[in-house]
């Protein structure tokens, strides 16, 4: 059963299901799909997302959701996206990659590089 082909016809990139049982789908150019398990939800740049390329969703230690895109990285906290670039130091924008260590620090691979942050 193709679920998402009913949503968007948008390349999915990747997916997550969060600790709650819900699941968050990344795409190439259309954002994020958010099912609750009875409908989707569409987040994209117009939503706070930092770019509609998204390439991995993480899900943190605390419970908010990562995602790493072509403009950055977007950190969604159930209500709001707070998004961090170069300006914030990330070496690059275009964010392939988050894991968090146990240490709570977040690791974000980068075109040509890797960084970290304190959590």
């Amino acid at each position: 059963m193709n679920i998402t082909k009913e949503v968007s016809d948008a390349r999915f990139f990747s997916v997550l299901e969060d600790v709650d049982g819900k699941f968050w789908f990344s795409t190439v150019g259309s954002g994020i799909f958010h099912f609750d398990g009875s409908k989707f939800q569409n987040f994209t740049t117009e939503d706070g997302l930092a770019h509609n390329v998204v390439m991995e969703i993480y899900e943190a230690k605390d419970k908010s959701i990562w995602f790493s895109t072509e403009g950055g990285v977007s950190k969604y906290d159930g209500r709001t996206f707070k998004n961090f670039t170069t300006k914030d130091g990330l070496p690059n924008n275009e964010v392939y990659s988050i894991t968090e260590d146990i240490q709570g620090r977040f690791w974000f691979g980068s075109k040509n590089e890797l960084a970290f942050t304190m959590g």
